[in-house]
Order: C-alpha cells, then sequence, then structure tokens
C-alpha cells in the first residue's frame, strides 16, 4: 500500500508544478511566504491585483480539474479532490484578516488549499508512523511542505502541502485519513466551515465588481 501512496503523493507534486509554471510564467507573482494576508486585505478595501490574480487562479484550475484523472487502482485507497470555489477562497481571506487574532501571518497559510487532495485508506495503521514512512521513503520524489499529523477532540488526519520549492506557486493541499475516521473527520470539516460564516467577503467588501454571484 505505501508504494501506491508513494506514487499518488508523487503524481500531486507533478501536477502543481506543471499546472503552477504554465499559470505563473506571464502572470504577476507575490512571495506568498513573505507577504501577509494585511498587506492585501485591509479595513475597508483590498489589493485589487491579488485578489484578481486568485480568481483568475481558481478560474483556470476549475478547468484544468475538469479533465483531471487522479485514482489509484488499489483497492485500499480511495482517492478524492475538490477546488475551492471563488467565495469559500475570499471568505476565508476575510476570516484571516478580521476572524483571527493575528492577520499577519503569511498568505502561504491561508491560501493554501485551492485545490486540495484526500486519499482514505481503508486499513488500520497509525498516523505518525505513515508520515515517517512518506517521508523518508527513497521513493518520494516530490519535495513535501509542512507535512504534519493533525489531531483535537475529534478529527486526526495527515496534512501535507506542496509548492514545488516555489514561494510564488500558490500552495495544494493533501490529507490522508483511515476510513474509519472519514465521517467523524467530515463533521469536524462542517462545523470548522460554520465558525467562518458569520463574516463572508460580500458582507465586508461591497464593491459591485467583487459581489458574488
Amino acid at each position: 500500500m505505501i508504494y501506491d501512496l508513494i506514487h499518488l503523493i508523487n503524481e500531486i507534486g507533478r501536477l502543481h508544478n506543471r499546472f503552477s509554471t504554465d499559470f505563473f510564467e506571464n502572470r504577476q507573482t507575490y512571495n506568498l511566504k513573505k507577504v501577509r494576508v494585511d498587506s492585501v486585505v485591509f479595513n475597508d478595501s483590498y489589493d485589487e491585483s491579488f485578489i484578481g490574480l486568485v480568481e483568475e487562479y481558481i478560474e483556470a484550475l476549475a478547468e484544468w480539474i475538469f479533465y483531471l484523472d487522479f485514482e489509484s487502482n488499489n483497492p485500499l485507497l480511495d482517492t478524492r479532490f475538490r477546488g475551492k470555489n471563488r467565495g469559500s477562497s475570499l471568505n476565508k481571506l476575510t476570516y484571516y484578516r478580521h476572524g483571527k487574532a493575528n492577520s499577519s501571518i503569511p498568505l502561504q497559510k491561508c491560501m493554501n488549499d485551492l485545490l486540495g487532495f484526500r486519499i482514505i485508506i481503508n486499513q488500520e495503521f497509525d498516523y505518525q508512523e505513515l508520515l515517517n514512512q512518506i517521508q523518508n521513503s527513497d521513493r518520494l520524489e516530490t519535495s513535501l511542505f509542512r507535512p504534519y499529523v493533525r489531531t483535537d477532540e475529534v478529527y486526526q488526519g495527515i496534512h501535507l502541502y506542496f509548492k514545488s520549492e516555489n514561494n510564488k506557486f500558490f500552495p495544494w493541499e493533501l490529507q490522508i485519513w483511515k476510513k474509519l475516521d472519514a465521517d467523524l473527520n467530515e463533521e469536524a470539516h462542517r462545523k470548522h466551515k460554520e465558525k467562518r460564516k458569520y463574516l463572508t467577503w460580500t458582507s465586508k467588501y461591497d464593491d459591485s465588481t467583487h459581489r458574488e454571484e
């Protein structure tokens, strides 16, 4: 199972590098590690160039993933992916700017899941042990950004990110779950999103050219 999992991780790394390189070839870029959330989203306005870039990225990604084939022949591995829509992405920016105690965090940490992958494994394993196997595998061909095991009262899973060693590329996220944890993780994810509903992009920024459709 581990070799098939590593193969999928390598594939995400290749896809990220290919898509990102093509997208940013002739576009303005930001150093997402250095530029902070409060540098592009202000109290009553925002950096139109950056928001426009995010919207272009989401649009290009939506067209690209329509043809994306990402699956495994291993019956133990259930693969899924989804792109973030415009409203969800801009709401996340609003939350990080106005709903967090510290809005000076890098954009790289906030805009890190415009494309998210999930691999659900129908087999018992230890999360930390599996992450160690992934990181130490001689078959791993892609660089992993911020790999960690996330655990709280309900949620359990591995999170890792892909940025192709480039701070100007929007990272993509991969979550790895046990099948036994899937229902509780989905519920925890739903509740996490509920917390951000009180603060939305359209209620904070009412510019007619950037209004929710």
